[in-house]
């Protein structure tokens, strides 16, 4: 889903995230599972300047990525809880401890998968920020982001803010939208907002779908 400018999009009304991370131009990739998103990454920049569609492409290449990283992660989890239930004698515990030990040698961190996701698809999708949403019970939340064009500080602000931020299906938001749809869409642009976090304001927004969201947003002007 691509929205060329949040401040020009009557339907967007999550302005205070756009306050804080002054995002103009979002793109959003939902990252599908069994047909349904299971979280969204949203690609952002700070000024109205749409991505392209290889951009878009290398987004969505990106959060099938995810989906991949996110299913091991899951597949791991329930192979050790089965094998906790199947401990009725020592040689089954002997045998499924070594098929354990096989899938454990090809796990890793998820948090730092997310993370090197996340900042590679803002660095070739020329984004200012990326941010990775997944799916709970309740609607998205945040799971991983990077920045670009703020200090450490100011990224850490916005990523914060983020994190207590519930974003449930809706028309008001990127992520929601896709939330309720399901596809990649983008949108056009946004005005900058006066921030505390930040003097220029964020354009440009791409989101692509797989199990969880990410965001990307861009600072420079048009072309």
């Amino acid at each position: 889903m691509h929205i060329h400018d949040a401040l020009a999009d009557p339907e967007y009304t999550a302005m205070q995230a756009q306050k804080i991370a002054a995002f103009r131009t979002l793109l959003g990739v939902p990252l599908i599972r069994e047909g349904a998103a299971i979280a969204v990454m949203v690609l952002a920049r700070t000024t109205v300047r749409p991505f392209t569609q290889r951009q878009i492409e290398l987004a969505t290449t990106f959060a099938d990525q995810a989906v991949i990283a996110i299913e091991n992660v899951r597949l791991f989890d329930e192979v050790k809880a089965r094998t906790e239930e199947l401990s009725e004698s020592l040689q089954q515990q002997t045998a499924t401890a070594d098929v354990l030990k096989v899938i454990s040698r090809s796990t890793f961190d998820l948090q730092t998968v997310l993370e090197t996701l996340a900042e590679s698809a803002a660095r070739l999708s020329d984004a200012d920020h990326t941010w990775l949403f997944r799916r709970d019970s309740e609607g998205f939340r945040w799971a991983a982001s990077y920045g670009r064009s703020h200090s450490r500080d100011e990224h850490a602000r916005i990523r914060d803010y983020l994190k207590g931020y519930l974003i449930k299906p809706g028309r008001g938001s990127l992520t929601g939208r896709i939330a309720m749809e399901g596809k990649p869409r983008t949108s056009p642009t946004c005005s900058p907002i006066p921030t505390t976090l930040g003097p220029k304001g964020r354009k440009s927004e791409i989101i692509a779908p797989h199990s969880g969201s990410q965001f990307c947003a861009r600072e420079q002007p048009s072309a």
